[in-house]
């Protein structure tokens, strides 16, 4: 019997596993055998009437003839009851009337089932996906800081010990066991589980000597990076059921059954990707930024009656309108446009001339005289009147955020929905946090040059070394994670690199400042859906300002990335391009499973502490 399908990310093992035991049963072969999804125990669990329990007739026949029927479940569901017993129990209450008397044997899946059989050439998705989580971690810190394993070589976590293990459920061997085994039983609640396909320290061993990494002795102190080396395992094991020990008490079971071979099924599969893996780190030459202008299918088109002109990539049934920090290249985006184009368009405003946009001149798009706004603001509308883009969705970075505030009271019925990534207030005062040691230095360089242009080149100069200093974070453990990708930080320095640079930056930061904020309760909180994404590593602007800030909009959900700097827009491109995605899709009720992800609550919301 086929229970409905599941969303649980472990899902397609289990819908593989019903599938693969429907064919034996059609058959006629095998034991009589129930298979209950999570939720069907949940009800049963709760009292309530479970559809999945009423057998087909040909099920309680074939139950009645062989005096015995098998219930699998899959663990989830039965974990927080935890007493098999009782499981049994309301099983047989609900079962005996149609089996009449048969005996019933419980069987409890501890782990989850792979969808890939043994000796496949593809890993199981539980193994890829952890084994792509820990590599992000690791491929993370060497895109900030390239040398800094030959400094600091990687410490493994669980220094004591391999860690905890890492269970999985082999398909074929599991079919064999309920076919053969376990009608072998006696009537009881038993545990199927898996034998260990290793630990996770030793898998992450094998990782990181694939990379090219050197690993340390687990005496030696750990760090931010084995904290989040170890939170990932964790979390993977948990999330795609790969050790559920704690959950389950053995000794509560009549009996546990191993399933399964004691070597890794998926050995040869497990080899190959760390083959992958060495033959690409091997072979990668240096990282390259991705230029705007030169991203297949950009194109740069006229605003018919504006001022400004537009950058369009991709198409599609939504609108997506960037709104950058202000004097910086658009650069900076590409990795999130591209994420994003293939499933909406995606736009944003251009104030230079053709020339200048070869030049690559300082952006002037924001904050480049007083009348920046307005002439933004009438290209927006033109925009809306001229060219079919539907509602837009503002997702801005930085100081972008003042723009965007701004554009969607402008606009309330023509912008759908803000998704504020890292936002910059500087000099707003709303009574919450200030300026941030980064933002002060910066205010100080730049009105001294507005007042004394002729220090523009000094101040240039300062600003570098300034930038330089916060580099320094390479050699720091700690702060590492705060650094943009060595590969970029040249988009940074770009209003620094001359003494006219610093001067047209010093007007747009002085005409930034001076963007004055309307806050409640002078105006109505705005009415659209808005997403709040901050970086815990973020050093350049004031998380407690920017979450008090969110009482500018009635609905506002706040998140927090974990091991996340200023510069998340280009190195946490796909995920926030899978947020940006889902928000536009399902508002605030988005789902937030990425173990990266930390979601506010309204009290700490309300509190606003700035401890992210």
């Amino acid at each position: 019997m086929t229970a409905a399908p599941a969303e649980d990310p472990a899902a397609s093992g289990w819908q593989a596993l019903q599938k693969a035991w429907d064919a034996i049963a059609s058959a006629g072969q095998g034991p009589a055998t129930l298979f209950l999804d999570e939720a069907a125990v949940r009800q049963l669990l709760a009292g309530e009437a479970a559809p999945a329990l009423q057998l087909p007739d040909t099920l309680g026949a074939l139950a009645q003839a062989q005096r015995s029927l098998q219930v699998v479940l899959p663990h989830q569901g039965f974990a927080p009851f935890c007493n098999p017993g009782r499981l049994k129990a309301l099983l047989e209450a609900a079962l005996a009337p149609q089996i009449g008397g048969a005996a019933l044997r419980v069987l409890v899946l501890a782990h989850a089932v792979s969808e890939q059989p043994a000796a496949s050439a593809a890993l199981p998705a539980a193994l890829a996906a952890l084994s792509e989580g820990l590599v992000h971690w690791m491929q993370g810190v060497r895109r900030r800081a390239p040398d800094y394993f030959s400094k600091h070589p990687l410490v493994l976590p669980f220094s004591g010990g391999q860690g905890p293990s890492l269970h999985l459920l082999e398909p074929a061997a599991l079919l064999d066991c309920l076919r053969h085994a376990t009608p072998a039983l006696p009537p009881g609640c038993h545990l199927i589980h898996a034998p260990a396909l290793g630990s996770g320290a030793l898998l992450l061993r094998e990782l990181a000597l694939a990379l090219d990494i050197p690993v340390a002795e687990a005496s030696c102190a750990e760090n931010t990076l084995s904290e989040l080396l170890e939170d990932s395992l964790q979390q993977a094991r948990q999330r795609w059921q790969l050790g559920q020990e704690a959950l389950l008490d053995r000794q509560s079971f009549d009996s546990a059954l191993a399933c399964g071979p004691s070597a890794s099924p998926w050995a040869a599969a497990w080899q190959s990707q760390l083959d992958a893996l060495r033959r690409a780190q091997q072979d990668s030459a240096a990282p390259i930024a991705r230029r705007w202008t030169a991203l297949p299918g950009m194109r740069l088109e006229a605003i018919e009656g504006a001022p400004l002109r537009v950058w369009c990539l991709g198409e599609g049934p939504q609108t997506v309108l960037l709104l950058n920090a202000f004097g910086l290249s658009l650069d900076v985006w590409c990795e999130l446009a591209m994420a994003l184009s293939p499933h909406c368009r995606v736009l944003a405003l251009e104030a230079r001339d053709d020339a200048a946009v070869a030049a690559e001149a300082l952006s002037s798009t924001y904050y480049d005289s007083e009348d920046s706004w307005p002439r933004f603001l009438q290209s927006v509308r033109q925009l809306l009147a001229t060219q079919q883009t539907g509602p837009l969705h503002l997702l801005s970075w930085c100081g972008g955020a003042k723009f965007a505030l701004d554009l969607a009271r402008a606009l309330p019925q023509e912008v759908a929905s803000l998704c504020l990534v890292a936002p910059s207030y500087a000099g707003v005062d709303c009574g919450a946090g200030g300026d941030s040691s980064f933002e002060t230095s910066l205010n100080t360089m730049c009105r001294l040059v507005q007042r004394t242009p002729a220090a523009a080149d000094s101040m240039a100069r300062s600003m570098l070394a300034l930038l330089q200093r916060g580099d320094g974070a390479a050699d720091d453990p700690q702060r590492l994670w705060s650094l943009p990708d060595a590969h970029t930080a040249h988009w940074l320095h770009e209003p620094y690199v001359s003494a006219e640079r610093m001067r047209q930056y010093s007007r747009q930061l002085v005409h930034f400042r001076a963007h004055a904020m309307s806050l409640p309760p002078a105006v109505e909180p705005l009415a659209q859906p808005c997403l709040l994404l901050m970086g815990d590593s973020d050093t350049a602007t004031c998380a407690e300002r920017a979450r008090a800030m969110g009482a500018l909009t009635s609905q506002t959900l706040q998140l927090g990335l974990r091991a996340a700097g200023h510069y998340l827009i280009h190195q946490d491109a796909g995920l926030i391009a899978q947020l940006q995605r889902a928000f536009m899709r399902e508002g605030l009720q988005l789902d937030v499973s990425d173990a990266r992800l930390r979601r506010f609550t309204p009290a700490e919301e309300a509190l606003v502490s700035g401890e992210l």
